[in-house]
C-alpha cells in the first residue's frame, strides 16, 4: 500500500510544485509558462496512467484465472499495439519467443506494464528500445 500511495503522490507533487512556481513567479514569460504547464500535464498524465493501471489490476484480480497456451510473440505484439495507440514509441528486439502456460489476461497486463514502464524511463524523446529474452529452465 505504501508503494501505491507513494507512486500516486509523486505526479501530484510535480503538479503542485509547478503551480507554486507559476504562482510565485508571476508574471512569467510565455515560454516559461508553456514549459511549466507541459510539466504539469505530464504529472497529471502519469497519475491518470497509474490510476488506470490500478483499475485494470482490480478487474484482472477479480476474474478467475484461466491457464492456457499463450503465444508470447502475439502477446508482445498486442501489448505494443495497445501502447502505440496511446502514443508510446517502443521498439522490441526479441528472438522468437515460446508459448507458455499462463493466464492470457495477466500476461497481457504484465507486458503492457513492463513496456510502459520502460517507455516512462527513457532519457530522451526517442523511441524506447526493449530487449526481450527467454531462458528456459527445468520446471
Amino acid at each position: 500500500m505504501y508503494a501505491i500511495a507513494h507512486d500516486l503522490n509523486e505526479p501530484l507533487r510535480t503538479v503542485i510544485g509547478f503551480a507554486d512556481v507559476i504562482d510565485a513567479e508571476s508574471p512569467l514569460d510565455a515560454q516559461d509558462l508553456r514549459e511549466y504547464l507541459r510539466y504539469m500535464r505530464g504529472g497529471v498524465t502519469q497519475l491518470q496512467r497509474r490510476i488506470s493501471g490500478l483499475l485494470e489490476l482490480s478487474r484482472v484480480d477479480s476474474h478467475a484465472i484461466e491457464v492456457e497456451d499463450v503465444d508470447l510473440n502475439l502477446a508482445v505484439a498486442r501489448a505494443m499495439q495497445l501502447l502505440g495507440a496511446q502514443g508510446e514509441r517502443i521498439e522490441v528486439d526479441k528472438a522468437e519467443l515460446p508459448s507458455v502456460r499462463a493466464d492470457l489476461q495477466w500476461i497481457q497486463q504484465l507486458l503492457r506494464h513492463l513496456l510502459s514502464n520502460a517507455a516512462a524511463c527513457r532519457l530522451d524523446d526517442g523511441a524506447t528500445m526493449v530487449k526481450l529474452t527467454v531462458t528456459v529452465g527445468e520446471s
